[in-house]
């Protein structure tokens, strides 16, 4: 069988070709700024580059040849939800907590000076999640107002000293000479944030050259550039956002001056691939390969597709009758001109699926015949749909948690079945909250200190667990276990009222306390007068002159 013109390949375009255009302007990692860490962290780096590029759904080296679903993503994001589901509440441990400073967090730090917090604590657990770490980064801005920052981990140096964070290097942004077009230095604007001798913590707002070399980890390298060195228009932008901070050392004002204005937000407690302090592992980071072949089989699915539509072979005898021209391969223009000015290339009408046939002289082939190849659709979602409970229990998360899809429905479930799916999924994300926790609860410690001077306070930050939990399931177990006595009536109360504070937790076990000895005492009561056997007396009269059941 031969073709008039082109091969068979040519119905499927490479996904580089597809995507390029989508991918090619794409933020993905900061890298320019990676370079200046020093050379033996650099494979670490590394490997956290591929993590963010597969969980921003791109990964250049690998999607050059196979088409990106981003799944890394959307499991990513998947997950986060289930975190943050209900969102965050503020909330206080006893009743001597402050109310007046409470009301005042909720109504006026978290509404209007910084009303971003819940979403900053959101996209700093993204970025936890897709590389293993993440900073958040106390600022104060020009109003004076305490400002935060979730900085991904291809934009801070962190620099600990046995286990402790004593110094970190933070990407704010990159300038460049708008006015010169043939300028290459790019500079970037640093937050470089130290303990001196005495302990006492500052912050030094720096910037250096793309060209500068920094030998140095521990500390910035190089000279830090001033206004002089600058050209006049990135001078100009950064003096009229920085002042005089530039290249100034300030004292912090968090923690008596001890605190550095930062926490860490690590996904896992420690590397399975590098022994770093402060250097955790992305949730994606035990199923990257797996994440790879997603996309190879989905890919694989697509060709299937495309290969597999319909093609027409021709008999040679009317692929001689005006489907091809002495020229090869082109149609006559309606117009009648035969000599080929105005030609039309045949594959415009069939898309490049016509084929002439294998001659021969007998009658009942002198005709075209359509053909269909199988596509083995079937088979390639029924693979997906295994790539992705892989996936998913490989990431630690019940696979129906993520996609529905993936819920086996054709058996029903026992009830240990159903209690073993939720507990796993409330243990995973409680997990996860627990560390968010105390990144949140830090936020309100430094921002009740700096507006109240308060050094200890019982105000803290809870998840609502509104979204993640069958409330249903979970009180029905609450009650179980209390009747059973392996569970105190106030932990199965908290268990049902996971969203309340524990001050209207304590003023429900009151409650319920006094109508339990209200109940009795009424009770009792009757018992002394007699009631109780009249009442059961009149029930039974009542069941047997009535009718049978």
């Amino acid at each position: 069988m031969n073709n008039f013109e082109n091969t068979i390949e040519d119905a499927y375009d490479q996904p580089s070709f597809k995507f390029d255009f989508i991918y090619q302007n794409m933020p993905s990692v900061d890298f320019a700024y990676m370079r200046h860490i020093n050379g033996t962290l650099r494979s670490a780096y590394e490997l956290k580059r591929t993590w963010l590029l597969a969980a921003n759904g791109y990964v250049p080296e690998w999607h050059s040849s196979y088409i990106p679903t981003k799944l890394a993503n959307s499991a990513i994001s998947q997950i986060n939800r289930k975190i943050f589901s209900g969102g965050l509440l503020a909330a206080k441990n006893t009743a001597d907590g402050d109310a007046d400073k409470l009301a005042w967090l909720r109504n006026e730090f978290l509404e209007n000076i910084c009303p971003d917090f819940s979403d900053k604590m959101r996209r700093l657990s993204w970025f936890a999640l897709a590389s293993g770490a993440a900073a958040l980064a106390v600022n104060i801005g020009q109003d004076g107002n305490i400002m935060l920052d979730a900085v991904r981990e291809d934009k801070y140096f962190p620099i600990f000293v046995n286990g402790k964070l004593k110094g970190i290097r933070m990407f704010k942004q990159v300038y460049g000479d708008v006015s010169d077009k043939s300028e290459n230095t790019a500079y970037f604007l640093e937050d470089y944030r130290y303990f001196d001798a005495n302990g006492k913590a500052y912050s030094k707002l720096r910037v250096f050259g793309s060209r500068t070399v920094i030998s140095g980890y521990a500390e910035p390298g190089g000279e830090d550039l001033q206004y002089r060195d600058l050209p006049e228009t990135v001078a100009a932008m950064l003096g009229s956002e920085l002042g005089r901070r530039l290249g100034k050392s300030v004292a912090i004002p968090f923690g008596g001056g001890c605190d550095l204005g930062v926490r860490i937000l690590n996904n896992t407690e420690f590397s399975s691939y590098y022994d770093i302090s402060g250097y955790g592992d992305s949730i994606i980071a035990p199923v990257l390969e797996l994440l790879f072949e997603y996309d190879k089989l989905f890919t694989t699915m697509s060709n299937d597709i495309a290969l597999g539509r319909g093609m027409v072979l021709i008999p040679d005898g009317m692929s001689s009758m005006g489907m091809g021209t002495k020229k090869g391969g082109y149609l006559s223009d309606e117009t009648g001109d035969a000599g080929g000015k105005y030609q039309r290339p045949w594959n415009m009408f069939l898309n490049s699926k016509i084929f002439k046939k294998w001659r021969s002289l007998r009658p009942e082939e002198q005709k075209p015949d359509s053909i269909q190849f199988a596509m083995r659709i079937e088979e390639h979602k029924s693979g997906l749909r295994e790539l992705r409970s892989e996936i998913y229990n490989g990431m630690g998360v019940n696979p129906a948690a993520i996609d529905p899809s993936l819920d086996d429905r054709t058996a029903a479930k026992t009830a240990t079945q159903v209690m073993a799916e939720e507990q796993n999924l409330l243990t995973f994300i409680e997990a996860k909250r627990e560390k968010i926790a105390r990144v949140a609860n830090w936020v309100i410690d430094i921002v009740l200190e700096f507006y109240f001077k308060m050094k200890t306070n019982d105000i803290y930050v809870k998840f609502s667990n509104s979204g993640i939990a069958n409330k249903l399931f979970l009180s029905q177990m609450a009650v179980q276990e209390y009747k059973s006595g392996i569970r105190s009536r106030k932990k199965a109360v908290e268990m049902i009222n996971s969203d309340s504070a524990q001050t209207a937790i304590d003023e429900e076990i009151e409650q319920i306390i006094k109508e339990n000895q209200e109940k009795n005492q009424e009770q009792n009561s009757r018992k002394q007068s007699g009631d109780t056997d009249n009442e059961n007396l009149d029930n039974s009269n009542n069941f047997a002159g009535g009718e049978e059941p």
